[in-house]
């Protein structure tokens, strides 16, 4: 958590009086974010999950990359804060999923909504821990190809 500390440009002793645990660190972190997402969340008209989160979603991450990589790469990535995010986006994702048809499908629904989930995620981390991100508007296209693709299309090309 001390990158994180050095990150928000106060004192360690400051911010362990604001915050019991490294989790409350995460919660306000994402709960910050959340409220910016969901104020720009109100103007869009898209209703396609991936054009939400490339028009919407992605810029506001962007401007978040310095801590997000912190958090996407350090130890928190495995633990703590991929869970945080996949809890919260898998309630996000779920309605999306409404007419998903079980008897046509591979997999339950609940396994399509959890691994839509983490590979959205891996991708969204994915760019934000690169040494210089791309800018979200050139990321844009890039994040709609790679959600349409399927793993064998991605390592075949």
């Amino acid at each position: 958590m001390q990158d994180i500390i050095l990150e928000s440009g106060l004192s360690p002793h400051y911010v362990s009086s604001l915050f019991s645990t490294p989790l409350d660190i995460l919660t306000f972190i994402a709960m910050k974010i959340e409220q910016e997402i969901s104020i720009a969340l109100e103007h869009t008209t898209a209703t396609d999950p991936f054009i939400i989160l490339a028009d919407v979603i992605l810029p506001i991450l962007y401007q978040h990359c310095h801590v997000l990589k912190i958090l996407y790469s350090k130890n928190y990535a495995n633990g703590e804060w991929l869970h945080f995010l996949e809890q919260r986006y898998i309630k996000w994702v779920t309605p999306f999923f409404n007419k998903y048809c079980v008897e046509n499908a591979p997999v339950s629904r609940s396994f399509a909504i959890e691994l839509s989930v983490k590979m959205t995620l891996s991708i969204i981390s994915t760019w934000l821990t690169q040494p210089i991100p791309e800018t979200p508007e050139t990321f844009r296209v890039h994040f709609l190809q790679l959600t349409k693709m399927s793993i064998t299309d991605i390592a075949t090309l």
